[in-house]
């Protein structure tokens, strides 16, 4: 099934969370390619401000980021967390976005988005020590 025949079956709240997220995530990308990550923060941190959108069902919003980030060029691992960060806060959830290291005979950072102590975004085989916890 082609991607355009998957999504003219969703249903029209679903098609609409889908375009949010997708133009969502290519708007976070841009931003972190552009500016610095204190200023992406501030912009983002604005974002997440908590809308008059509903409730929408957790898994729902966390299910539209991981398919729209295979449609978004560069995306990374730092971007999909924010755009979930900015979704989920925007509907009135709390996740916590950790930025982590590992260093084993290269040097590696990751970021990824728990949820009530379990990883909603970005899960790893590896054990990346936290260095930033962004609420």
């Amino acid at each position: 099934m082609t991607v355009f025949m998957s999504f003219k079956n969703l249903n029209s709240q679903d098609k609409k969370l889908v375009l949010k997220t997708f133009f969502l995530n290519y708007y976070v990308r841009l931003i972190v390619w552009i500016f610095p990550f204190q200023k992406v923060r501030e912009i983002t941190g604005n974002m997440g401000k908590r809308h008059n959108n509903g409730k929408i069902n957790f898994h729902k919003l966390i299910w539209a980021v991981n398919v729209t980030s295979h449609f978004v060029i560069r995306s990374t691992c730092l971007t999909n967390a924010l755009t979930g960060q900015i979704l989920l806060q925007q509907h009135g959830y709390k996740p916590r976005l950790l930025i982590g290291v590992i260093y084993n005979e290269e040097f590696e950072a990751h970021a990824w988005l728990e949820y009530d102590k379990k990883v909603v975004l970005g899960k790893s085989e590896k054990d990346f020590t936290p260095l930033a916890d962004i609420k």
